[in-house]
């Protein structure tokens, strides 16, 4: 009989505390919490560089680096935050660049300089020139995502179950401004971000969130 007793109490401590644990989880449940740790640097700037790039544009390139949908994601990206936040800077909206080029006949010289771009890390001088004579600028604009990670952690078990899960994404990307004329990097821009989500019912951290964060600290270095 005793050991009946023991059982019932024992039971009926796991169910108060199930039933304390939900309430609790309920009353989380309202959003998750979010943790943003971002960083934007000038990493390098050319001698040559002056506040001319302003009034002559820049048009954006085709993202490099990452999948192909991260890439489209990313330039979409660039352009947003730049309007937004930098509107003294002339821009050539990504899609319109891409028009411009493909209506000049310069698929091939522009499909070719992003692939040894990939390799080398240089845009071939000679395709930037006709570029800057079919857009009109001076300048480009070359995004680069370096690196995206996506993690996820359990911060809190009860009886096997994971019940407060940590979701955190990590992201790293460059700008870089080329001077087409010359085929000289004149300026380039570093932003990381990370952000993490921790909620029991927390989601994997979107590419667009990191991104946004990371671009958004490269856009205020622009000079």
């Amino acid at each position: 009989m005793c050991l009946k007793m023991s059982l019932d109490l024992q039971k009926a401590k796991t169910g108060c505390l199930c039933f304390l644990l939900l309430a609790f989880l309920s009353a989380c449940g309202g959003g998750a919490f979010t943790q943003v740790t971002t960083d934007g640097r000038e990493s390098y700037r050319a001698a040559a560089l002056n506040k001319e790039f302003k009034a002559d544009g820049m048009a954006l390139l085709t993202a490099t680096g990452g999948g192909t949908e991260n890439k489209k994601l990313l330039g979409d990206i660039v352009e947003d935050v730049l309007k937004a936040e930098r509107p003294d800077l002339h821009i050539i909206p990504y899609w319109k660049n891409l028009s411009i080029i493909n209506m000049n006949g310069l698929t091939a010289d522009y499909a070719g300089m992003l692939k040894e771009y990939e390799s080398t890390g240089i845009l071939n001088r000679d395709a930037l020139k006709k570029l800057k004579d079919a857009v009109g600028v001076m300048y480009f604009l070359q995004p680069r995502l370096v690196s995206f990670e996506q993690s996820q952690s359990n911060r809190f078990s009860f009886l096997g179950l994971s019940l407060v899960k940590t979701h955190e994404s990590r992201i790293k990307v460059y700008l870089e401004l080329w001077n087409a004329a010359t085929g000289e990097i004149i300026w380039i821009g570093v932003g990381d971000a990370t952000v993490a989500t921790e909620n029991y019912r927390a989601r994997p951290v979107p590419f667009e969130t990191a991104a946004r964060y990371a671009v958004e600290k490269i856009a205020a270095k622009i000079p």
